[in-house]
């Protein structure tokens, strides 16, 4: 009888880490940043977000016209990365990022 108490709370141990484990998404405005193409150079895209700038972890899904301005006003959907996003960036060699996945992006209309 005392094993199936042990395998309970393992079982309840377990669902508890994994609530733990689920993405949450947030939408907020923020201001993308354009700093041109990394063959070129460029650092690629960054968000500003409450203050505070993030490296999109999948930043190719953001579409061109956004490339016609060093920063856009947007609405964007994403979840915080638990991990820094590194990157390459001109001559400065490998940097670090706080990093965040973006689920979606549109330009805010004025």
């Amino acid at each position: 009888m005392r094993i199936y108490k042990y395998i309970f709370l393992l079982l309840l141990l377990f669902a508890f880490i994994s609530c733990d484990e689920e993405e949450q998404v947030y939408t907020k405005e923020a201001v993308l940043k354009w700093q041109g193409y990394y063959a070129a150079d460029g650092c690629g895209f960054f968000l500003e977000i409450d203050n505070k700038e993030y490296k999109p972890e999948n930043e190719n899904i953001i579409n061109d016209e956004f490339k016609v301005s060093d920063s856009t006003l947007v609405l964007v959907t994403f979840e915080y990365l638990r991990e820094k996003i590194e990157y390459w960036c001109g001559w400065s060699g490998q940097l670090q990022m706080e990093g965040i996945k973006i689920k979606s992006i549109e330009k805010l209309r004025i």
